[in-house]
């Protein structure tokens, strides 16, 4: 399974000009400003790597997208400063970071970023400065690990699982099987689906800041309960269809969206980005936030792309050429994954007009008319 993903990898970076066209994800890469340096495969410590205070400020890098879950994962504040620049061992960390770290020295990158141990937790004013900038982190990362089963970061990456039931079933029969005077043929079936039902619908993707995460990375390998699924900019591949998942498989619509407005003339790429960005906050209305106010800047990084590809102006999630269509969204009552109603309402504190959509924690959408 390693060596599937290691293939993915190597084979991106070799040959898929989507994914690494006008992108800088070799030594050139700049550091985030703060990292952790996880070192070789069998060193014993990790340490923050500071990156204004090091020699080193340009390398590839990894990250990691993953639920908090209920209990905090180790986090860096000013307390626990010192201690990781000095290093720390990979065991005292939680499952998910320790399986991370040890996936990432195999994909032979030193750096690897990780909120809660590069972001000061105990920091207003550094948590602010360093989600301004999320987007950009990674955006530029070379490869970004998903937890995506996980409801926590103690969950790790990896499952026990039965690899026989990833296999496709071939089967001799007809179709219509009630026509008999139809020849028996050979069908190949297999399961439905693979990215909604591994991925969309997966822990993960109910947090807020994930679809930014999910939208920007190059680089994706998804960790989900029943098989790795690779995501680029060139291709979706999975342990059941390892050179890529066929057409008509239920992908996605927000899938990839970067190298799509890039590649697009100047008349398709305003309707379709107008369009998607109605369909993009429609899903992300439907995440869930730890804290309400990150609502819209962890939109933020996708909006930035959005900024240069329209040349328009970003008003509290909304776009001004389209401002006449944009105020026209409604609230929906939706369900969590319990079924209980979720019923939209205005947050405790104030966060965007209410004219935004963003002003509600809920599910917003607009017309099918408008779409």
């Amino acid at each position: 399974t390693r060596k599937l993903a290691l293939g993915w990898y190597d084979n991106c970076k070799k040959n898929h000009t989507q994914c690494n066209a006008g992108s800088v994800y070799g030594t050139s890469t700049l550091l985030p400003e703060r990292i952790l340096d996880i070192g070789k495969k069998g060193e014993k410590f990790i340490r923050l790597h500071l990156r204004d205070e090091g020699h080193i400020r340009h390398a590839p890098y990894a990250t990691v997208s993953y639920c908090w879950g209920g209990a905090a994962p180790m986090k860096l504040t000013a307390d626990t400063f010192a201690n990781l620049v000095s290093g720390i061992p990979p065991s005292s960390l939680p499952k998910t970071f320790r399986n991370a770290i040890a996936l990432v020295r195999e994909f032979g990158i030193r750096y690897l970023w990780i909120d809660s141990l590069c972001v000061l937790q105990d920091s207003l004013e550094d948590w602010q400065q360093q989600g301004d900038v999320m987007g950009q982190i990674y955006k530029s990362c070379a490869l970004c690990l998903a937890a995506t089963s996980s409801t926590s970061c103690n969950g790790g990456l990896f499952f026990e699982r039965d690899p026989y039931l990833l296999q496709p079933v071939h089967v001799l029969g007809r179709w219509p099987f009630y026509d008999a005077s139809r020849p028996l043929e050979w069908y190949t079936c297999f399961v439905q689906a693979p990215y909604s039902n591994n991925i969309m619908l997966a822990p993960l993707n109910s947090r807020g800041w994930v679809l930014q995460e999910r939208l920007l990375a190059p680089r994706l390998l998804h960790c989900t309960e029943k098989e790795l699924i690779w995501e680029c900019n060139e291709i979706i591949a999975s342990e059941t269809f390892p050179v890529g998942i066929q057409a008509g498989l239920d992908l996605s619509p927000t899938e990839r969206l970067v190298p799509l407005l890039r590649s697009m003339t100047e008349e398709k790429r305003q309707d379709y980005a107008y369009n998607t960005w109605m369909r993009i906050v429609k899903e992300y209305s439907r995440c869930i936030f730890t804290k309400e106010n990150d609502i819209l800047i962890a939109l933020s990084g996708i909006a930035q792309e959005w900024q240069m590809a329209l040349g328009d102006v970003y008003l509290a999630g909304l776009w001004k050429k389209t401002l006449h269509v944009g105020l026209l969204w409604y609230t929906v009552y939706g369900h969590d994954k319990d079924m209980t109603p979720l019923v939209p309402r205005r947050p405790t504190l104030w966060r965007a007009p209410t004219w935004s959509w963003a002003s509600i924690n809920g599910q917003v959408q607009w017309s099918r008319d408008l779409d």
